[in-house]
């Protein structure tokens, strides 16, 4: 059985979707994620210790020295700008 002409068949002319491509963080936003990430499981660990064994102190984990930090870092956008405060990170966690 022969084919109508009116059915033949039209080629296909749209054009493929774009693809959407994510930006890379920057390496700030990525030393951001990194320190809020940190003092967070910290914060959540000494919360775990304190419910679990209530006898014992907190760990040492040096939350003001991390905030002071992120705090600096927010507020400026540039980690050379804040070497006294990662100096003072530094320390504590080196003496812990």
């Amino acid at each position: 059985m022969p084919r109508s002409s009116k059915n033949s068949m039209v080629p296909h002319t749209s054009t493929p979707p774009a693809v959407i491509r994510p930006q890379a963080p920057s390496l700030l936003q990525t030393i951001q994620e990194g320190l809020a990430f940190g003092l967070g499981s910290s914060v959540a660990r000494n919360i775990v210790d304190r419910f679990l064994q209530p006898s014992l102190p907190l760990r040492s984990t040096c939350l003001d020295e991390h905030a002071a930090f992120d705090k600096c870092i927010l507020t400026h956008n540039e980690v050379g700008l804040c070497l006294d405060e990662n100096d003072r990170l530094k320390r504590c966690i080196s003496s812990r």
